[in-house]
């Protein structure tokens, strides 16, 4: 029962911002569904998909369940331990514990969205947009330490302008929209030309990150957020 209850609730939250936001926001929601589709190439029917709530087990045909209280749990780091050499992409969900990201035998892939070492922290898809005028991510093998590890792919991304009147939407909701809707997508063009130019991870020339370049942003202030997201969904 346990475990039912915890899948139940870890399959729901997954995209419970975007759906509420197709609920309440519907304007909003399809300017964003609209880029996602004309500027980054992904098809509308994979963007609809990636919000049905599919079982992971029409993904993948090797599914395992871990029950853990959190990134830092025993039974994690005892399992991850035990893996023959390999490397997992890591989508999120906390702070990866140091002792995870020393295990010899494995590299943490993640995505992160901005451009490493220009754009570290937080807000990086408003940073990257408000400071370069463009939205950016990388795909990085993690390490200890703010959004540092080697780079395998660096990218600023397709000019996205949603063209949306925003000047009635509070921030609070556009804030939302942006980080549960069109972050994720941003992070996944980033993903997919990485997995293209690797051959699937097999072909990876990674390099260090230059350290004098790094800019570490942290999370922004209302009055910053506004000018970012009105800039972000300027009107045509």
């Amino acid at each position: 029962m346990k475990l039912a209850h915890a899948q139940a609730r870890q399959k729901n939250s997954i995209h419970y911002r975007s759906t509420t936001l197709l609920k309440t926001e519907s304007a909003l929601y399809h300017s964003i569904r609209k880029t996602v589709s004309e500027k980054l190439g992904f098809a509308n029917k994979d963007i609809d998909e990636a919000l049905a709530l599919c079982d992971l087990s029409d993904y993948s045909p090797d599914v395992e369940t871990l029950m853990i209280e959190s990134l830092a749990d025993s039974a994690l780091y005892e399992r991850l331990l035990a893996l023959a050499q390999t490397q997992l992409l890591f989508t999120g969900g906390g702070i990866v514990p140091k002792r995870l990201l020393e295990i010899a035998t494995l590299k943490f892939v993640h995505i992160h969205p901005g451009h490493l070492p220009e754009i570290r922290g937080a807000d990086c898809v408003l940073w990257s947009y408000l400071m370069k005028g463009r939205t950016s991510a990388t795909c990085f093998y993690m390490a200890p330490g703010i959004d540092d590890g080697d780079v395998i792919l660096a990218s600023y991304l397709p000019s996205l302008t949603p063209n949306l009147k925003v000047a009635g939407i509070d921030v609070r909701t556009l804030y939302r929209a942006t980080y549960a809707f069109l972050d994720p997508w941003v992070r996944s063009y980033v993903l997919r030309r990485a997995l293209v130019d690797t051959a699937g991870f097999t072909q990876v020339v990674a390099y260090p990150q230059a350290e004098e370049a790094s800019v570490t942003y942290h999370f922004m202030h209302d009055q910053i957020k506004r000018a970012a997201l009105t800039q972000l969904f300027a009107e045509a």
